[in-house]
């Protein structure tokens, strides 16, 4: 199954939207919802996420209008990728950095898929960005995806380690940390988590209805 936002990125740019652009990622949910989307493709897709921190860019600019102003930017000095690469590795420099219009930063390194030698994400702790943990992330997405495909109104421990079990094969999460990280996470997107009290938020130290 193709998601449609994947071509919004035109070559010689690899964006990789899933990872590092908040609003494609909420359109995203938005299309596996509306497709019905199985948690095996769901599975495949958040893949592309990693197992890494990463920084997710968060304001106002469409993935396009990214790549057009560093496209513009690029075009003073680059035509061709012999000399993308070849501004990118001068000195002891292995990637750049861009700043925007909205005032992020953005890391530019050499691409390494055909016709897309630009590969761009958000600079760590940029500006209109957020650093998170890429198993945060995906359960995040994944859980809010199957409680809302499955018409499920409050998510609990059991859920969040349901989907991270069976579907995206991690562990269960047990620490306080990681089960705040996750339910910070799926409030960000505007889903108000009530957390159900059960022997599992017992033992973890939660209390019905937690406000993180």
């Amino acid at each position: 199954m193709d998601w449609p936002s994947k071509y919004g990125v035109e070559q010689p740019f690899l964006f990789n939207l899933l990872k590092h652009h908040k609003s494609a990622i909420v359109e995203f949910m938005a299309y596996a919802e509306r497709e019905n989307m199985t948690m095996q493709e769901l599975r495949h897709e958040l893949l592309s996420m990693g197992t890494s921190q990463m920084d997710v860019y968060e304001g106002v600019l469409f993935p396009s209008e990214i790549c057009l102003e560093i496209q513009k930017k690029l075009r003073e000095m680059i035509i061709s990728e012999k000399e993308y690469r070849n501004w990118l590795f001068q000195g002891n420099e292995v990637f750049r950095q861009i700043i925007l219009s909205d005032g992020s930063s953005w890391t530019l390194l050499p691409g390494h898929e055909p016709g897309r030698f630009v590969h761009i994400h958000p600079s760590r702790y940029s500006e209109h960005s957020f650093r998170t943990k890429a198993h945060t992330l995906r359960s995040a997405v994944a859980v809010i995806i199957r409680c809302k495909v499955k018409g499920v109104e409050n998510i609990t421990l059991e859920a969040i380690n349901q989907v991270r079990k069976q579907f995206l094969h991690l562990s269960p999460v047990k620490s306080m940390n990681s089960i705040q990280a996750i339910l910070a996470m799926i409030e960000s997107f505007g889903i108000g988590p009530d957390i159900l009290t059960t022997r599992e938020n017992k033992r973890a130290g939660i209390s019905c209805k937690t406000a993180i």
